[in-house]
């Protein structure tokens, strides 16, 4: 490494993604944890107590939050949903000199960052499995190709939401992360053909309800490799989490500024109701069309795991490495636009034993696990 790492900040370290990176950094790095509640940390981590160290911080105050990033080089902010948190965390590690990675993170954190005066680390945003890894598939797609004519992703699955994943969810149908019922048509935004809803299927994948949403990040994507035309979609293998955000997107006008709790509390209760006798898993789809050496090719990759959350965590950690490896220039990013797919999902292995991608092309017979992104 040409960086010396000798400690790691994990802010929201006892939240769904946040225990999941300790368990993927622990050998990294000395952990600091920052933590609204110590007991509950020493609680999760009495395992490995003696090799972390945990801060409870009031996230309300700024001093508190500079004291501790200025103890870490690097840190990651698990704290969520991020249109409420915006840079609250990032200006603090950025304004100490501290290497900042969220799992999240939109072009409203991205903007104000470019306003930092920060000249010694960089950030990277957008780091988690979507947004972060579902701009990595694309991108390892791409490269079998010599034109690009159309593109359709995927993702979903059956998971549990936590609150502030549930919370960044129905944010993002609402408030500006992407468009619903949208797609992508001769390089401009239009209506979907597809809205509000349709039924799908994959090699391999049992059938489900896909509804037509593309995020900032695919539009970036799809501008990067210069692809026209494409579709994106959310998409469910049950009936409970799609009746139940099809009543918040239908009722979009009685949303305020902030996602309220009863929405919040009804979304963690569908996916829990899906979840029911199933085991959970998320899934990630690219399809490409196109050609190659003039004549048409399309190739289809998919990743599937247990967990978005152990997703989201796995690719944080691999830009920590990537930190420490001196691949990242100082400056602000997103995820997908910096990491080596290569070196991403092999990382991604390491920590996920349940991790499978697969990429096979028109007409095979057979699909052909691959060992790399």
């Amino acid at each position: 490494m040409t960086e010396k790492i000798t400690s790691i900040g994990i802010v929201g370290a006892t939240g769904f993604i946040g225990r999941e990176l300790v368990r993927n950094l622990i050998n990294i790095g000395h952990l600091h944890l920052a933590v609204r509640d110590k007991q509950k940390a020493e609680r999760l981590f009495q395992d490995i107590r003696n090799l972390v160290h945990i801060h409870e911080i009031d996230f309300t105050k700024d001093e508190e939050i500079i004291r501790f990033c200025e103890n870490c080089p690097i840190i990651i902010n698990c704290i969520g949903p991020s249109y409420r948190i915006l840079d609250k965390i990032a200006s603090a590690a950025l304004a100490v000199g501290a290497h900042y990675i969220d799992p999240s993170g939109d072009e409203v954190l991205y903007n104000l960052l470019r306003q930092h005066k920060n000249k010694q680390s960089s950030a990277i945003l957008a780091a988690g499995m979507l947004p972060g890894l579902s701009g990595l598939l694309p991108r390892n797609l791409a490269e079998d190709f010599d034109e690009i004519d159309h593109i359709v992703g995927y993702v979903g699955g059956i998971d549990y939401f936590s609150p502030a994943g549930a919370e960044e969810f129905i944010a993002s149908l609402t408030n500006g992360f992407g468009r619903g019922g949208a797609c992508l048509r001769d390089g401009t935004i239009q209506p979907s053909p597809y809205s509000p809803f349709i039924s799908r299927e994959l090699y391999g994948v049992p059938s489900f309800d896909a509804y037509p949403f593309i995020s900032s990040e695919f539009v970036h994507i799809c501008k990067n490799l210069n692809i026209q035309n494409g579709d994106w979609f959310n998409i469910f293998f049950d009936k409970h989490v799609l009746d139940y955000i099809s009543t918040i997107v239908m009722g979009k006008e009685h949303l305020t500024e902030f996602v309220d709790k009863d929405f919040i509390d009804g979304l963690i209760k569908a996916s829990a109701l899906d979840a029911v006798g199933r085991t959970p898993f998320q899934l990630l789809a690219v399809e490409m069309k196109g050609k190659k050496q003039q004549l048409p090719f399309a190739r289809t990759g998919i990743i599937h795991a247990g967990s978005g959350a152990k997703l989201s965590a796995a690719v944080s950690a691999s830009v920590a490495l990537a930190i420490c490896r001196g691949d990242i220039p100082v400056g602000i990013y997103y995820a997908a636009n910096m990491l080596s797919p290569y070196t991403t999902i092999n990382d991604i292995r390491q920590w996920l034993s349940d991790f499978k991608y697969i990429t096979f092309t028109e007409n095979e017979n057979q699909s052909e696990e691959e060992g790399v992104l």
